[in-house]
């Protein structure tokens, strides 16, 4: 999974949740709208349940906000950074061939590649790891 696939999942999960308090906010006024149809217990039920969806529209919020600024400060920086140091790399040696003279540098350069690729990838399992932060019902 990508991370705009998670970053859809949550925003989607987020317009389930706004719907639902909406919802539920209609269904609050229109109780209030017929006297004393409905008691104290009814109203209460309704604002927990408020409450509820409230605190995991909050939760997944915040999800949301620390994946895309993990997204935006960390991965596409580093993304970004590793695209550099290879066009430099490559462009360099195939001028000069001063990586082939020293090959030394060309472990090293190699060797440090692949070790940032790695973590890179690992951040973006991270980012992608499916949000189970919901148990929400479907609408």
């Amino acid at each position: 999974m990508e991370s705009a696939d998670v970053f859809n999942e949550l925003t989607i999960q987020l317009e389930n949740l706004n719907s639902q308090m909406e919802d539920l906010d209609m269904l609050q006024n229109s109780m209030k709208q017929c006297g004393e149809a409905f008691d104290s217990e009814d109203y209460q039920k309704v604002t927990t349940k408020m409450k509820f969806l409230d605190n995991q529209r909050l939760t997944v919020s915040k999800e949301l906000q620390k994946r895309q600024h993990l997204y935006s400060s960390t991965v596409k920086k580093m993304e970004e950074a590793l695209e550099t140091r290879m066009s430099v790399l490559e462009s360099l040696d195939s001028q000069t061939k001063v990586l082939e003279h020293h090959p030394e540098l060309m472990d090293h350069f190699s060797t440090k590649q692949a070790t940032l690729t790695d973590i890179l990838q690992k951040m973006k399992v991270q980012l992608s790891t499916p949000v189970s932060v919901l148990n929400q019902s479907k609408r």
